[in-house]
């Protein structure tokens, strides 16, 4: 058994484009900025599941590629009084049917807890992080925009949680259907970057 969830990788020009707020912010007291090459939009979150049941599911799916772009900046309450920083994404249908796909391959696997809001967590922020510094950068940043960028894969994770923070490694990744091909799994266990 493995801790497990379904995402997206954010392509490297979001990644890019949200660098300089990380920056902006990982200085702060209280604040945890996600790394990098760990900032992901997840379609499903399973907990403990076994690897092997769970990519035989998301097999099944067959959707298609799509684009994605960044749209704006929030925040959602977290426990103990936290913060947690996110860039919205814009719900493309095709991602929302993505979602759907996965929620419904994985059934009793991956229980809806709440309504899918396509996002991204770019840091997590205590009780103790100044609320007014956070407030001006999302208000800065309200207008956050991207030019659309082509999603042909999503990827099973498992997540390893230490003191310093999640440490995800992809399991398997499957190809969504472009007009030239149909879904595939792909590749073996990896760490993102």
């Amino acid at each position: 058994m493995s801790r497990l969830f379904v995402a997206v990788d954010l392509p490297k020009p979001a990644r890019r484009a949200l660098e300089p707020i990380q920056e902006e912010i990982r200085d702060l007291d209280g604040i945890r900025v996600v790394p990098p090459g760990q900032l992901h939009l997840t379609l499903a979150f399973l907990g403990e599941a076994e690897p092997d049941a769970v990519a035989a599911a998301l097999g099944r799916v067959h959707e298609r590629a799509f684009d994605l772009a960044l749209t704006g900046l929030g925040r959602f309450r977290a426990g103990r009084g936290g913060l947690i920083l996110w860039a919205g994404l814009e719900p493309q249908p095709a991602l929302l049917a993505l979602e759907r796909a996965v929620s419904a391959s994985l059934g009793p696997l991956a229980p809806r807890r709440r309504p899918f809001k396509p996002h991204v967590t770019i840091a997590r922020a205590k009780a103790r992080a100044p609320r007014h510094r956070l407030q001006a950068l999302l208000e800065i940043h309200r207008e956050l925009r991207s030019s659309p960028m082509e999603v042909d894969l999503f990827h099973l994770y498992a997540s390893r949680l230490r003191p310093e923070g999640a440490v995800h490694t992809r399991r398997q990744s499957f190809v969504l259907e472009t007009s030239s091909r149909g879904p595939t799994a792909v590749g073996g266990a990896e760490e993102p970057g």
